[in-house]
């Protein structure tokens, strides 16, 4: 169990799970101050890296992912790339004037973003995957090894969340910018279809039993 401040509202205190997660995963690769970040996914979980990123000193924080939830990102002032608009990777490489980015984080999960997370750092970048794709997806090892890239697996929080309170509590992660929806108990069935559906963009949808 753990302690939040009186001034925390509870919806917001249950992204702290969450959150602890994405900081977790923010800090398995390691952040260095003047960092380029990249968030590979518009979800929460995507959003969140973003957010933690940004407080750990990263200058510049850029969110790959498509529709109303990358408009959130923008909203957010994260830099976008919408993986619409052509290849992600080729944009990425783009927007840091060829060399990649310093440190990625995929929470996308799928076959296809894992291996555009590792091709969108610099040489001797860091990849972080807390997304779990369900079918099997490739690794350039060559590019691993010849560029003395760092890989890390994110399971889970690993005693997190004591540190990501003060951070959401303080407004350095601002986590409460990605509930876009509440609902009573006793429409939980709405609430569930619009979270999978991503009704309206839906992020976090919260579920109030009182």
């Amino acid at each position: 169990m753990f302690p939040i401040p009186h001034t925390m509202p509870f919806d917001v205190a249950a992204l702290c799970d969450t959150a602890s997660i994405a900081l977790h995963s923010v800090k398995r690769p390691g952040i260095q101050p003047g960092d380029t970040f990249v968030a590979v996914g518009s979800g929460g979980m995507g959003l969140l890296t973003a957010m933690c990123a940004r407080a750990l000193g990263a200058a510049r924080v850029l969110v790959v992912g498509g529709g109303k939830r990358l408009e959130r990102a923008r909203g957010l002032d994260f830099e976008t790339v919408d993986y619409h608009d052509g290849d992600p990777v080729a944009r990425v490489r783009a927007l840091t004037q060829g060399l990649g980015a310093d440190v990625a984080v995929d929470s996308a999960g799928t076959k296809e973003s894992v291996g555009q997370a590792i091709r969108m750092v610099r040489k001797g970048g860091r990849v972080a995957f807390t997304g779990i794709p369900k079918e099997p997806s490739s690794i350039d090892f060559q590019k691993v090894v010849l560029e003395e890239l760092d890989l890390y697996g994110v399971r889970a929080n690993r005693n997190t969340m004591e540190e990501i309170i003060p951070l959401i509590a303080d407004g350095r992660v601002p986590a409460a910018k990605l509930i876009t929806h509440h609902f009573k108990l006793a429409d939980f069935g709405e609430a569930l279809r619009t979270f999978n559906e991503r009704v309206d963009g839906a992020l976090k949808v919260i579920v109030e039993p009182g």
